[in-house]
C-alpha cells in the first residue's frame, strides 16, 4: 500500500519512477503514513540513499511494507509474505534480489527499521524492563563528564519497543558521519518520528538502515568455539576503529557487534555514542570515554566466556581472552609489558578498584588520567583523535 503524503506548501512536489515525494530544501524526501494508521509516523529519507542505479527496482513503493508494517496498518499475518520479521524492537524486511544495491562496497539486501515494534507486537508506552526474550540488562545509569568531572544518574526507562526521538536522531547522524569515513557500520537511509505518540513528554522517533542479511546476527549468538574467539577480537578491531576517528560507543556489549559478510564485525546501536569535537574537544575527556568503552567491552568479554565456555572463568581461559580482544583488538597492543600486564586477575581488579571506585565518588578527569597513565594496559588511551565532526552539522533534535 503506499504511504499517503500530507501536502506541504513549503515543499516542492515532484513525481519519480516507482512513487512521489515531497523535497525539502536539504533533498530529503517525507513520507507520511495513511491518515488513519494506528500509529501514524513520517519518515524523512535522504534522496541519496537511495539507488539511481537503473538496474535496481527499489524504489519510494518498496518501503511501504516496512512502513505499514511499523505505523500498524499492515497486520502481523501478512508480513511474511512481504519478507518482514521482527528482532528486538526492529522490524527487517528481506529485499528481493531485483531491488538489492551496494553502498561503500557492501550489498545492502535488507532495510532495518528500528524503535518500531516490541519483539513482534505492537510497540507499548510503558517503562521498558527485562523480559524472557532478552539477554541484556537495559543500562542503569548514565554516565557523562561535567565541568571536568565523572557524573552518573540513574538512567530513565525507555519505552518498550519504542525509541525517543533524541536519540534515534543521534544514532542516525553517528552512523551517517561513520559510514562515510568508511567505519563498520549499517548503511543509514532515513529518520522518522510518531506524529501523535510521545512518551514522558518526549516525542518518539524511529531510523531506517540498509544492512547485508547477515548483518542481523549478533555477536552474542555466536555459541563459544574457535570462531566466537576470533569474531569477539574482530569487535575490538571494530570498536578500536570508532575510537580513533573520535566515537565513544559508551554500550558495546556483545549484543551490539553484528557478523557481516565474509565475518565483518561491525557495530550498532550508537544512540548514546560521545563524538570528540561535539560532546568534548578535550582530549583527556574523550579518554575518559574510551577508557567506559574499555571496562564494559572487557566485563562482556568475561560474561560471554562465562555463558559458553566454563562458570567461573578460569584465569588461564579469562586472560587469553582479554589479551585477545581488549589488548589485541581493542587497544591494538603487540608483544610487551602493557599486553603482558592484562590479566584475568589485574583487569577485574583495575575494573573494580579503580574505575567503579573514581566514577562512584564522581572524581576529577586529573584524577581518574593521573592514575590511568600508571596503568600500562591504559596508556594506549591517551592518544591524538581526529576531530572529524563539525559541532555546527551535529544536533541532538531534529524538525518534523
Amino acid at each position: 500500500m503506499r504511504m499517503v503524503l500530507r501536502s506541504e506548501p513549503h515543499r516542492e512536489r515532484v513525481v519519480v519512477t516507482g512513487g512521489e515525494f515531497f523535497v525539502g530544501a536539504s533533498g530529503s524526501l517525507v513520507l507520511n503514513s495513511e491518515v488513519n494508521a494506528p500509529r501514524p509516523l513520517k519518515l524523512s529519507l535522504r534522496r541519496a540513499a537511495l539507488p539511481t542505479e537503473t538496474r535496481t527496482g527499489l524504489s519510494v513503493d518498496s518501503l511501504d511494507p516496512l512502513l505499514d508494517a511499523a505505523s500498524g496498518v499492515l497486520p502481523r499475518r501478512q508480513w511474511k509474505q512481504h519478507g518482514i520479521f521482527a528482532r528486538g524492537r526492529s522490524l527487517i524486511m528481506i529485499l528481493p534480489k531485483e531491488q538489492r544495491f551496494v553502498r561503500h562496497g557492501i550489498e545492502i539486501e535488507a532495510l532495518r527499521i528500528k524503535g518500531v515494534t516490541d519483539h513482534g507486537a505492537a510497540p507499548k508506552l510503558k517503562d521498558y524492563k527485562r523480559s524472557r526474550h532478552t539477554i541484556f540488562k537495559p543500562p542503569i545509569e548514565e554516565f557523562s563528564i561535567q565541568e571536568r568531572k565523572l557524573h552518573s544518574e540513574k538512567a530513565a526507562p525507555d519505552p518498550r519497543g519504542y525509541c525517543y526521538l533524541e536519540d534515534s536522531t543521534v544514532e542516525y547522524q553517528v552512523t551517517r558521519h561513520a559510514s562515510r569515513l568508511g567505519l563498520p557500520v549499517s548503511y543509514p537511509v532515513g529518520l522518522g518520528a510518531f506524529t501523535e505518540h510521545r512518551y514522558k513528554d518526549r516525542p518518539l522517533g524511529f531510523m531506517v538502515l540498509g544492512i547485508s542479511a547477515s548483518d542481523d546476527l549478533r555477536l552474542h549468538r555466536i555459541k563459544g568455539g574457535r570462531r566466537g574467539a576470533e569474531l569477539f577480537v574482530e569487535a575490538g578491531m571494530a570498536l578500536r576503529s570508532l575510537h580513533e576517528n573520535g566515537i565513544a560507543h559508551w554500550n558495546p556489549h556483545h549484543g551490539n557487534f553484528f557478523i557481516g559478510r565474509d565475518e565483518r564485525v561491525g557495530v550498532c546501536d550508537l544512540e548514546e555514542s560521545k563524538i570528540f569535537g561535539v560532546h568534548t574537544l578535550d582530549s583527556e575527556e574523550f579518554a575518559v570515554y574510551r577508557m567506559r568503552d574499555l571496562f564494559g567491552f572487557g566485563r562482556n568479554a568475561i560474561a560471554y566466556c562465562a555463558r559458553y565456555w566454563r562458570t567461573p572463568v578460569s584465569d588461564r581461559l579469562g586472560t587469553a581472552f582479554l589479551r585477545a580482544a581488549v589488548g589485541r583488538g581493542l587497544l591494538g597492543l603487540q608483544e610487551g609489558k602493557p599486553l603482558e600486564s592484562i590479566t584475568l586477575k589485574s583487569f577485574q581488579d583495575v575494573a573494580k578498584n579503580f574505575w567503579d571506585e573514581l566514577r562512584a565518588r564522581d572524581a576529577s578527569v586529573e584524577e581518574v588520567v593521573g592514575q590511568a597513565k600508571r596503568i600500562p594496559f591504559l596508556r594506549g588511551l591517551f592518544s591524538e583523535i581526529p576531530c572529524g565532526l563539525n559541532p555546527k552539522n551535529f544536533s541532538s533534535s531534529f524538525n518534523f
